[in-house]
């Protein structure tokens, strides 16, 4: 999906972060959250424009994964006057699905949303524990 839209967006999506393999709940969970994001970026928010940005990142520190998506650069921001599906999927199932806690900011310089969770809740063993004796780390 992030591969598609920085194909025909350009530069204006950036994406950093180690290759990490997730646990197939999580990625669909993140699938989701990351497809909804979008569909309002293109929408509402900065690929609504000429000059929006986006940047997506994620990384494991220590026994927490964290992933985050920061618009800038669009037109301004207010949160939505309803909590819709899209806002569930983006919260609460994204929560849910690997136990931790979204922060979904409507800052008027653009939405930012962050994913902050367990290590465990979300990658393969073989990328967050040092010992683990299974399949090799992911390259």
């Amino acid at each position: 999906m992030l591969d598609l839209l920085r194909q025909s967006l350009g530069s204006r999506i950036t994406v950093q972060g180690p290759k990490l393999r997730l646990k197939a709940a999580s990625a669909q969970a993140i699938g989701l959250a990351l497809h909804e994001l979008a569909t309002n970026a293109g929408k509402y928010g900065a690929l609504s424009t000429d000059t929006g940005r986006v940047e997506v990142c994620w990384g494991c520190h220590g026994d927490t994964f964290t992933m985050s998506w920061t618009e800038r650069d669009g037109p301004p921001v207010s949160a939505p006057k309803r909590r819709g599906f899209g806002t569930i999927v983006m919260e609460v199932m994204m929560e849910r699905s690997v136990g931790g806690v979204v922060d979904l900011d409507y800052a008027p310089s653009g939405v930012t949303w962050r994913l902050t969770c367990p290590a465990a809740g979300a990658l393969e063993p073989w990328e967050h524990e040092p010992n683990f004796r299974g399949r090799g780390k992911s390259n």
